[in-house]
C-alpha cells in the first residue's frame, strides 16, 4: 500500500515539473522517495520496533531480578547458592517470555562481560 502511495506522489510530483525541471533530478526523487517507502515497508514486515520494546522489556525484567539478589546477598552472603536456588522459578519463567537472540550477539556480550571482569578482578 505504501508502495503504490509513493508511486502516486512521485508520478504526480513528476508531472507537474516534467517541463520546468532536469529529468535526472526528477529520477532520483523519484528513486529517494520509492527507496524509502520500501525500507518503511521492510521495517514494518520485520517488526523491528515492537522486537526493541520486548527486549527492553526483558532488559528491565532481568535488571530488577538481578538487584533482587543483589539484595538478598547482601543480607545473607553465606547463603548465595540458596538464594540462586529460590530464585530460580523467576529466572526460568523470565527465560521463557523474552526475546531470543542470535548466538553471534551472545558471543558478543559474553566477551566484553568477561573482559570487564577481568578489568575488575585484576
Amino acid at each position: 500500500m505504501v508502495f503504490f502511495a509513493t508511486i502516486a506522489g512521485t508520478a504526480t510530483f513528476g508531472t507537474l515539473q516534467a517541463e520546468a525541471a532536469n529529468h535526472f533530478l526528477l529520477l532520483l526523487i523519484g528513486f529517494v522517495s520509492i527507496s524509502a517507502a520500501v525500507l518503511a515497508g521492510l521495517q514494518t514486515f520485520f517488526g523491528y520496533a515492537e522486537m526493541a520494546e520486548k527486549h527492553k522489556t526483558a532488559a528491565g525484567k532481568y535488571g530488577r531480578l538481578r538487584r533482587k539478589f543483589e539484595q538478598e546477598l547482601v543480607l545473607a552472603p553465606s547463603k548465595a547458592a540458596d538464594i540462586l536456588k529460590s530464585l530460580r522459578p523467576e529466572w526460568d519463567k523470565l527465560d521463557e517470555n523474552s526475546p531470543n537472540i542470535s548466538e553471534a550477539v551472545y558471543q558478543k556480550s559474553a566477551q566484553r562481560a568477561h573482559e570487564k571482569a577481568a578489568a575488575i578482578f585484576s
